[in-house]
């Protein structure tokens, strides 16, 4: 075990020892990752505040690996690594991917280890959480073999308008970049709470949260209560597709861990004494056959509505598919009482079959998924489209299900860091925040 444990300290710290190592060309990276998209819109005139600021954005999940701009310096906080390295990150936002009309902004974070080369990084610096101007990041420096142990992983909270990264004392447990939230523990709090849940046997749970006031973490475990005995809730295979949170402080702290094969487990993870809930999702119980976030979507919409969203291959259609969209109204305290799913609106592949530039083809016979429903609170998802899955250029495309036609279409700079179309970027909702756009963007 010491000789393991040196090997790894090895591969992790000596610096000296990882010349021979570039975790570009062994594909730990991607190369594009080392060159961020330059900063659109930086005239002057451009460059003041946005009299209609978004009121949420969609978040690179994977950083870029390059150092801040002088432009967004407004953003950019400073660290130490548990290995010592000072790092650095820096949040760049763009009135993009949906055009300067649009109630959405595209933002991603670059980090940068100042005298450290790129390629020691394992992998891609990634975005764990997002809520409220907070980012909850994840580094690992070393052979790219480490990418893949959790435990060498560092995890900092990001907030951009204090300009402060936060370095965490390591959790006991383990999460993965779909299993954890952080939310405030009250809307104007500077205090905040990361929870994770991990299953252990049966229908026994472990929640983990880290308290930021005493910078400390703490365990409960917990048992799903009786009425939600289910054979799909069985932890082996229950897998968090995504985390969401139903609201903080005053609005409860219930957090939803989303298997979009299975459903969801929800719980208020404020309370000193929490209880572990059950949500089914609106179609019957099936069979896991691929990454879930390929063809689904929820998430939370204003103040009491949960959205889902299902996109399947049409039986009757070659190469035809259709989205489901369905909404479920959350009881006030109790969002999980049985309140019915209703099934909103239906959108086949047929109904937007048009050719719309810079599309190079009918957006029907294009390779499409990855939903994203906008947090809004009005009809639109956001769809991820590619002539083939191999390629490196990726559109987004705004489809309102309502009136079944296409809003907007623009390409998706971070295509080709995503092996054909994955999960490539997240929602959050930053509310009652002031932001400032064209590059110089503040996230409270």
């Amino acid at each position: 075990m010491e000789e393991e444990g040196a090997a790894t300290r090895f591969l992790h710290d000596d610096e000296d020892c990882l010349e021979e190592y570039d975790n570009v060309k062994e594909s730990a990276i991607f190369g594009s990752s080392l060159t961020p998209p330059a900063l659109p819109g930086l005239s002057d005139g451009n460059r003041r505040a946005d009299p209609h600021p978004p009121s949420w954005v969609l978040l690179d999940v994977s950083a870029y690996i390059a150092g801040g701009d002088d432009d967004a310096a407004d953003t950019t906080a400073r660290s130490r690594t548990r290995g010592g390295h000072a790092i650095e990150a820096t949040m760049i936002a763009a009135r993009s991917p949906l055009g300067p009309g649009a109630d959405v902004l595209k933002i991603h974070v670059r980090v940068h280890c100042p005298g450290l080369k790129p390629t020691r990084f394992a992998t891609e610096p990634r975005i764990f959480a997002a809520a409220d101007g907070l980012f909850l990041l994840g580094v690992v420096i070393g052979h790219r073999s480490l990418c893949t142990q959790p435990d060498m992983f560092d995890y900092f909270v990001y907030q951009p308008a204090a300009r402060w990264l936060t370095l965490l004392p390591h959790p006991d447990g383990r999460f993965g970049l779909r299993d954890v939230t952080l939310l405030r523990c009250s809307p104007n709090s500077s205090s905040y709470i990361i929870a994770f849940l991990e299953g252990t046997r049966g229908m026994a749970y472990e929640l983990h949260r880290f308290h930021s006031k005493s910078s400390t973490w703490t365990m409960n475990k917990l048992e799903l209560a009786p009425t939600a005995i289910n054979p799909a809730l069985d932890s082996v295979f229950f897998c968090t597709s995504k985390v969401f949170t139903l609201g903080g402080g005053d609005g409860g702290g219930f957090v939803g861990w989303a298997d979009l094969w299975r459903g969801v487990l929800l719980c208020d993870v404020l309370l000193d004494d929490p209880e572990l809930r059950y949500i089914p999702l609106p179609h019957p119980f099936r069979e896991r056959k691929w990454d879930a976030v390929i063809t689904r979507d929820i998430a939370v919409v204003g103040q009491g509505c949960i959205k889902y969203v299902d996109k399947r291959s049409d039986e009757h259609s070659v190469g035809g598919w259709t989205v489901t969209a369905w909404s479920k109204k959350i009881v006030s305290r109790q969002p999980w009482k049985e309140e019915p799913w209703r099934q909103d609106y239906e959108l086949r592949s047929s109904d937007v079959s048009v050719l719309l530039p810079p599309l190079p083809k009918p957006f029907h016979v294009l390779m499409t998924g990855h939903p994203v429903i906008s947090l809004r609170g009005d009809d639109v998802v956001y769809l991820m489209s590619k002539e083939s899955l191999r390629d490196d250029t990726a559109w987004v495309v705004a489809v309102d299900m309502r009136s079944k036609s296409l809003q907007e279409v623009v390409a998706f700079g971070g295509a080709g860091r995503s092996m054909g179309i994955s999960r490539t970027c997240i929602q959050s909702r930053i509310p009652g925040h002031p932001m400032i756009t064209s590059g110089n963007s503040i996230l409270n």
